[in-house]
């Protein structure tokens, strides 16, 4: 049998109605938090949208990614490393390569508090790293990214590094909303073979 003599002995030092009750209001306050921390992104959504795919192959860096034929990418950047897959002017979802010395530090994070980090699997069986932070400018980052090790004279250690990344930086509904499609596009993602030896 439980010892309910040592619930009582703790409850008896709370002596006033009005303490009893800022201390029932304390525990009821402490059991919401601790049942709405857990983050809606760490397990994917059950249904799956009836969707139309279609995809952007980027001539660049050599990858290809599978995004809703629905939505309608801009123009490839510039300098071509990529695209914006959506962009509504208030939420968007990029797709991008790029060439870093490995030293060169990443700032995915910004002013943001990073809730998650893991890995995360594509569907060729490459590993990448999905990325969740939240707080940063009333926007949600969600990003995945894959990182290459390329030979070359041109940097002391010998090589240099192509990061393949899906950033999306979007409103809290949308990330609610879009949750399964920013998953299936990371999962569809194919970076080039990597040819560091």
């Amino acid at each position: 049998m439980p010892n309910n003599n040592k619930n009582m002995r703790i409850w008896s030092y709370i002596k006033s109605p009005n303490e009893r009750f800022l201390a029932i209001v304390i525990i009821g306050i402490i059991f919401i938090l601790l049942s709405s921390s857990r983050t809606r992104i760490q397990e994917l959504p059950q249904k799956t949208p009836d969707l139309k795919w279609t995809s952007y192959k980027n001539h660049r860096f050599d990858y290809i990614v599978s995004y809703p034929n629905s939505w309608s990418p801009k123009e490839e950047s510039t300098n071509g490393d990529g695209v914006a897959l959506y962009d509504d002017g208030y939420n968007e979802v990029l797709v991008y390569g790029n060439t870093q010395d490995p030293q060169y530090p990443d700032d995915f994070v910004g002013n943001g508090q990073v809730i998650f980090q893991k890995p995360f699997k594509l569907s060729n069986g490459e590993k990448g790293t999905l990325l969740y932070v939240g707080g940063g400018n009333n926007k949600v980052k969600y990003i995945m990214y894959i990182d290459h090790k390329i030979n070359s004279e041109l940097f002391v250690d010998g090589y240099y590094k192509e990061r393949y990344v899906v950033y999306a930086s979007v409103s809290d509904d949308f990330l609610d909303d879009h949750l399964y499609t920013l998953n299936r596009i990371m999962e569809s993602f194919i970076p080039p073979p990597a040819n560091y030896q």
